[in-house]
């Protein structure tokens, strides 16, 4: 992508601000949170969350929105699927439509919770999947597109080097 092309896409604007924000935040859940915010707003998903995994350890929940994070894991509401997916091979994932998406019309959470839209991005430090940043929409196909991708993708590696 250009610069031209970022330029036009509010790319530039987005990372900028992204940046001196999360320069000021001195805990890494507060920078971890400002990513989810920015990424939703972008892609204006409908939901949000970032899992962050320490090394053997389960995900914790860090951030949400319009998700309960007590009950993230025992709903259904998400796709663990989706979720295992991004973490074991550590690259980011886009669906248009998860319910007609062969990688996932089978599993029960995708269909169960009505997903469409999925957009679903790692954190990366030293090539290790640390964490992932997940936006959905229940509502609308093809919500994202890959312009929402690549800048998910830089708001995640930008927040990656400012990770502790």
């Amino acid at each position: 992508m250009t610069s031209t092309e970022e330029s036009v896409d509010g790319f530039d604007a987005i990372l900028d601000g992204l940046d001196r924000e999360i320069g000021a935040l001195t805990r890494d859940e507060d920078r971890l949170a400002k990513s989810l915010e920015t990424a939703r707003a972008a892609a204006v998903a409908e939901r949000g969350f970032v899992l962050m995994r320490a090394e053997g350890a389960e995900p914790r929940v860090v951030a949400t929105h319009n998700v309960d994070r007590d009950t993230l894991w025992t709903t259904g509401e998400i796709s663990q699927t989706i979720v295992n997916k991004v973490f074991d091979e550590g690259e980011a994932l886009i669906s248009h439509n998860a319910m007609a998406d062969p990688r996932f019309s089978e599993t029960t959470s995708v269909v169960l919770s009505g997903l469409r839209s999925v957009l679903c991005v790692p954190f990366k430090q030293e090539g290790e999947v640390r964490g992932l940043l997940y936006l959905d929409n229940r509502l609308q196909s093809g919500a994202f597109s890959q312009k929402h991708l690549d800048l998910v993708r830089r708001v995640a590696s930008r927040v990656s080097r400012k990770l502790t």
